[in-house]
């Protein structure tokens, strides 16, 4: 996952998510693929799904609201 400067849209991190499948990913972020699978690719993170993102994050970073996040879904 990537966070992002919402006015220069710049990156500012990554964080790794240990022991995320695609399966609990898609769950998250509420993908419907009953009429097309899902896109690989970026995906935004809505503000209200941060936690559950942090859940699988090692270290003790707090992720900020401020900011914008994307992850990236490359293979299921």
């Amino acid at each position: 996952m990537e966070s992002f400067d919402r006015s220069t849209k710049l990156g500012i991190g990554q964080f790794l998510l240990r022991g995320m499948d695609a399966s609990t990913l898609k769950k998250i972020i509420d993908v419907d693929e009953s009429d097309f699978p899902v896109e690989y690719g970026q995906h935004d993170v809505p503000v209200d799904k941060l936690a559950a993102f942090a859940a699988f994050i090692d270290d003790e970073t707090v992720l900020e609201p401020s900011l914008d996040y994307e992850v990236a879904l490359l293979a299921d």
